[in-house]
């Protein structure tokens, strides 16, 4: 598959998924981004590792601002500060 052809599948699954949270409860749309929250802290360390990998050949760095990086780069220890935070809402 071409970096197109999933940059548009990748849209089109985004607009199914926000049809589908437009007309979902409050109660279902926590649920989903819970759902989420715990998928990404289950996997956070996959997440960081090719964060990591895509660092080092520098294929981030030259698409982020100095100041949008060292943010991201931060961001990738935050996965349960997001995920507590949200179950504290």
């Amino acid at each position: 598959m071409s970096a197109t052809e999933l940059i548009h599948n990748l849209a089109a699954r985004a607009r199914i998924a926000s049809r589908t949270l437009s007309v979902a409860t409050t109660a279902q749309r926590r649920e989903a981004l819970t759902n989420i929250a715990d998928a990404l802290i289950s996997r956070s360390a996959e997440v960081i590792a090719a964060n990591e990998e895509d660092m080092k050949r520098g294929s981030i760095r030259d698409y982020l601002a100095p100041i949008h990086f060292a943010k991201w780069t931060r961001s990738q220890t935050n996965y349960r500060a997001i995920w507590s935070n949200w179950h504290g809402l």
